[in-house]
Formats: structure tokens, sequence, C-alpha cells
């Protein structure tokens, strides 16, 4: 899967041989690659990944944001869109109009 971030466009993997296992994800810019651990639940592979992005986002815009902040930022917009999935379709619907 590929997903646009600030006009890269990253290679998106959902692996089960990561080799470090205290990592759920992780995201390394330079090579626009997000990597995902694919052997833990659905759910938190879909709030890994939006916390991949918001760190590929920190990296292109030097934001600095400390990995708590992104942590707490990525839960959080976990859990609208997943408690809220016509937002999804919704905005999805936009561009399309």
């Amino acid at each position: 899967m590929k997903v646009k971030i600030l006009g890269h466009s990253y290679n998106v993997f959902f692996d089960s041989d990561r080799t470090d296992r205290n990592e759920y994800g992780n995201c390394i810019s330079s090579e626009l690659r997000i990597s995902i651990d694919n052997n833990t639940p659905k759910s938190w592979q879909n709030e890994t990944l939006i916390h991949e992005i918001a760190e590929a986002i920190n990296a292109h815009l030097d934001l600095k944001l400390e990995h708590s902040t992104i942590n707490r930022v990525g839960s959080i917009i976990h859990q609208i869109t997943e408690s809220n999935p016509e937002l999804l379709k919704f905005l999805a619907n936009i561009k399309k109009k």
C-alpha cells in the first residue's frame, strides 16, 4: 500500500518478521517506508499506522514533537476514526463531489 504524506509516496508494509518486538511499527522517512507488525490486532495496526504517519509529518516538518506527544495524537485520531466510521466516508466523498 502507498500513503501520500506531504507530497511523498510512502510504501507501507505489514510485516510478520519484525526484529524489534518492542515496536509495533516504524517509519523511516529517508526511505519513505512505514512498516507495521501484522501480528497485532487489526485495531492496533490501524492505530500504529496513524502513529507512523504522525512520525513522518514530524520528521518532514521538523516539528521536534516528543514521542509521547505523537503517541497521544495518534491515539486520539485513531479513537475518532474508529468511533465515527461515517466521518471517513464523508471525507472520502468530499473530493468526489
